[in-house]
């Protein structure tokens, strides 16, 4: 502990000697600590708000993500306490207060709220969670083990918050013992009494960074991502071993003074943690259904035509063969719209063929027209009449559609790694299908 003291003194001393900092260093560094403290301290707690998030309502008073009410009210009441204790800190003439603690405790949690919560003998049950009082029911944890811990009895808090203020009053002014130590242990021993209905471990944090803040040293910072650690250096302590916990927060506080040492020169103050953060949150958020794997290419575009299109069309030749009887012609023709004008293709062995040389044209085409002809219709005598049914195809820079004109049926997009399911190819033939019994039905019983 001795070597990890001395070495946090010479970080202390280094950073010294890089003051004052300019305008810009300093607004950047206070704004790093603002955000890892708030989000930091609040995820820990189970507050959902991702890091983002956090910043862009803290600094931008904007509000992003599904997240209860209470989440958003909690952090930015977390913020206004981070700002009160940063206050006290730089006052000398006053110091924490059972009152002030009773402040923060009502600050941090905005509003009176019902929170699940267990009885002494093990059962959940549900409590009115009061804001800025000391605990009127008994509040206990389930520890890793399975077993029931339970706090101080709300009888007892008053008086044990009372030698609380009253160690640190005396102890705070102790020059023999390094003020990293007093913080951690103000943090202990305020978390074993556990005063409140909630927010307890947020104010344990806020007031170990008050001691720390008030004698020079930066603000330590608990990540959530360390939080098994966290918990592990309160479980030493609470064996006896307090000194494994005053070592842990110790270790916290070289970060803290890494941090601003690179802002005082200037350097780079965003982890590459902080954006693996930003990055893995985004990602769980993505809904991977929705990935695309191609973009738009001539080789592409030869793919879904040859994969997806032409069975498509094959489909429709097939399902239509009782149709195509009732008159005299039946075709399909293609018309391809490209960076060399138009191409009209009359056989349909003529399209594979040709869709399979799109590949290797430097500019991919952007759409074709696929046009199903029945012309003399057989059942009608001499009024006979014709029908077309044309299918536009688009290529777009990260999709394929099929849109079927003039008929009111949706567009259909679809990815470039994704062929037609079954069920859009029975929908669409179908539709066609429907509108070619109904054009025939018009058109026998109206004959021009």
């Amino acid at each position: 502990m001795n070597e990890l003291l001395e070495h946090i003194e010479s970080l202390k001393k280094a950073f010294a000697k890089l003051q004052p900092l300019t305008p810009e260093n300093q607004q950047r560094l206070d704004k790093k600590f603002r955000l890892e403290w708030n989000y930091n301290s609040n995820h820990i707690e189970g507050n959902t708000l991702t890091y983002g998030e956090t910043e862009l309502l803290l600094i931008f008073e904007k509000t992003k993500g599904n997240h209860d009410k209470r989440e958003y009210d909690e952090m930015q009441g977390h913020d206004v306490a981070l700002k009160l204790v940063s206050d006290l800190a730089v006052n000398s003439e006053r110091t924490i207060t059972e009152k002030f603690i009773r402040e923060l405790n009502q600050v941090i949690l905005v509003k009176p709220f019902y929170k699940e919560a267990i009885t002494p003998d093990g059962q959940p049950t549900r409590r009115l969670i009061k804001i800025g009082d000391y605990k009127s029911f008994p509040n206990s944890v389930r520890l890793q083990n399975g077993e029931i811990f339970n706090y101080p009895s709300p009888a007892e808090t008053p008086a044990l918050m009372g030698d609380l203020v009253a160690w640190y009053l005396q102890i705070s002014i102790d020059k023999e013992v390094s003020p990293i130590e007093i913080a951690a242990e103000l943090h202990y021993k305020f978390v074993c009494i556990h005063p409140f209905d909630d927010g307890n471990g947020r104010i344990a944090r806020l007031l170990m960074n008050y001691h720390l803040l008030k004698n020079g040293f930066p603000p330590v910072i608990i990540k959530t991502s360390d939080k098994k650690n966290y918990l592990f250096g309160l479980h030493e302590a609470d064996t006896g071993n307090i000194e494994a916990f005053k070592k842990y927060i110790a270790e916290q506080l070289i970060w803290s003074y890494e941090i601003s040492n690179k802002a005082a020169k200037g350097e780079n103050i965003e982890e590459i943690g902080d954006w693996e953060k930003k990055i893995k949150l985004l990602n769980q958020k993505l809904d991977p259904s929705l990935t695309i794997e191609k973009r738009r290419s001539s080789k592409v575009i030869a793919e879904t035509l040859n994969d997806a299109i032409l069975p498509f069309i094959d489909l429709l030749l097939v399902k239509w063969s009782g149709i195509n009887d009732m008159f005299l012609n039946h075709s399909v023709k293609i018309q391809i719209q490209n960076y060399g004008g138009t191409n009209f293709l009359s056989d349909p062995n003529q399209f594979k063929a040709f869709f399979d040389g799109v590949e290797n044209v430097d500019k991919p085409i952007d759409g074709a027209t696929l046009t199903y002809f029945l012309d003399g219709f057989k059942k009608n005598g001499i009024y006979s009449f014709r029908l077309e049914i044309p299918i536009t195809l688009f290529f777009t820079e990260f999709y394929y559609s099929i849109a079927l004109n003039p008929l009111t049926f949706a567009e259909i997009k679809k990815p470039y790694h994704e062929k037609l399911s079954e069920q859009e190819e029975e929908q669409i033939a179908n539709a066609i299908t429907e509108y070619i019994i109904a054009a025939i039905e018009q058109q026998r019983l109206s004959p021009k």
